[in-house]
């Protein structure tokens, strides 16, 4: 006959199996495991707005555990990323606060810039629902000028000390620039910034995969954040005008503008960040987002959620900057606030941050436990994966710029040193395969954690 056995733990059943009794001439017992297979996970819950700090760390935290990725990850650059749960908040601006914004505004002599700033003050209305449906990886900050020479071979910040006969340049004389956020960059190269950092780190390309930028939330690789994401992010869960309240005296707490900043910018990351871990999402300089300015996109949503909301590029002349400057006052730093700039211009000192997606991190997981896990029939571990910087890291003060050219290491300009933090090492034997151009004071050598040069 056939019998149903039950077995629990405690009060939860974990298996049903199925038990066969034959007799006859072929006795014996069949077992049949009949337990009914597990539902799939659920979802957490998304992080619907207003919710407090705590709440907005607790929401990472649950959702890179269901995603199987961390709440921080540190690319090729050494940028820190912050993983941003998908959620529901308020965007824009009630009518009695844009009227008291309205009340700020002071006409120039230029009657097409005046109606262009009146535009954006207008374009905060109606406020209405925003759904984000999906997690996404954003920068910890906004790019500094070091990771962007990096990846495109100059630098454009006024505010560098490679600039420092310059008006702005000599605001920051003897300072390290360094970690300064890049200012001076249009929104074509910003785009171009994160197309290179794709293709160095081997994830599709923005471009490739969607030239007029009407699939945007399918992009793999690194893109600009759009409005609706870059807005989720800097009020993480609050409804005030900044993240830490409504007091504009308070925002130079947590922000880089004209009452503090000293007529200049500020190294990345110097000020306490949004419960989400961003820095500077107020104030230090404005920040491209992916989406084109249409001054009505808001009317649509009267009454209605928006759903990955985002206004395409490819019939607009003019980008949506947001955030606010080191050289505007505390109203251009709201959460809400939008402003508008040509893409090509670079005026002004805009700067930006980038998101990378869930899928990304994870590839980029993997490809570090298949390098990690290599084991040549010699027996040597590589330290090097031929293809990008992975697993090493460049002084911050050095002015020599690494790259990886037909699959080298290469290092170019002044001295430089390179570091791996590797620190498995008992006893074992150190092989290097090197190129050194011709000239004078070529060379190198190498330094253990030991501390004993080898030649």
């Amino acid at each position: 006959g056939e019998h149903v056995l039950v077995v629990k733990r405690c009060k939860d059943i974990v298996k049903r199996l199925l038990i066969t009794v034959s007799g006859g001439r072929s006795p014996g017992i069949k077992v049949k495991d009949i337990t009914p297979p597990e539902p799939p996970p659920s979802d957490p819950k998304p992080a619907i707005a207003p919710f407090t700090a705590e709440q907005a760390k607790k929401y990472q935290e649950k959702w890179a555990n269901h995603l199987g990725v961390p709440v921080k990850y540190t690319n090729s650059l050494d940028m820190e990323f912050h993983l941003i749960p998908p959620g529901e908040y308020l965007r824009g601006t009630a009518p009695d606060d844009l009227n008291a914004v309205s009340k700020s505004f002071n006409p120039t002599e230029r009657p097409a810039q005046d109606l262009l700033r009146r535009d954006m003050i207008d374009s905060e209305a109606p406020p209405h629902r925003v759904r984000l449906t999906s997690a996404r990886y954003l920068s910890a900050t906004e790019v500094a000028q070091q990771q962007y020479q990096s990846v495109m071979g100059t630098n454009p910040a006024a505010f560098s000390t490679d600039d420092a006969n310059r008006e702005f340049g000599k605001q920051v004389r003897g300072m390290k620039t360094a970690s300064f956020p890049v200012d001076g960059v249009n929104w074509i190269n910003a785009e171009k910034f994160c197309d290179r950092l794709s293709q160095k780190e081997g994830l599709a390309t923005n471009l490739t995969n969607s030239p007029d930028g009407s699939t945007v939330y399918k992009w793999p690789g690194y893109r600009l954040p759009t409005e609706a994401e870059w807005e989720f992010a800097c009020r993480a869960g609050t409804i005030t005008k900044y993240w830490n309240g409504n007091d504009d005296r308070e925002l130079h707490k947590i922000a880089w503008i004209f009452a503090n900043a000293g007529g200049r910018t500020h190294a990345v990351g110097e000020l306490p960040a949004n419960p989400f871990g961003l820095h500077d999402m107020h104030g230090n300089l404005w920040e491209w987002v992916q989406d084109g300015w249409d001054p009505k996109a808001y009317q649509q949503y009267a009454g209605k959620t928006a759903i990955d909301p985002f206004s395409p590029t490819a019939t607009m002349s003019h980008r949506v900057i947001r955030g606010g400057i080191w050289s505007y006052s505390a109203s251009h730093a709201r959460s809400s606030s939008r402003m508008a700039m040509r893409a090509e211009v670079s005026r002004f000192q805009p700067g930006f941050r980038v998101t990378l997606s869930v899928d990304a991190v994870k590839k980029a997981m993997r490809n570090d436990r298949e390098v990690s896990q290599q084991k040549p029939a010699d027996g040597f571990v590589p330290l090097f994966n031929g293809k990008d910087l992975t697993g090493w890291k460049a002084h911050p003060d050095d002015a020599a710029k690494w790259t990886v050219e037909d699959g080298c290491l290469t290092a170019t300009g002044p001295v430089g040193h390179l570091f791996t933090e590797r620190s498995d090492y008992e006893n074992f034997v150190f092989r290097v395969q090197a190129k050194i151009n011709e000239g004078g004071n070529s060379g190198q050598h190498f330094r253990t954690q030991f501390a004993k040069r080898i030649p």
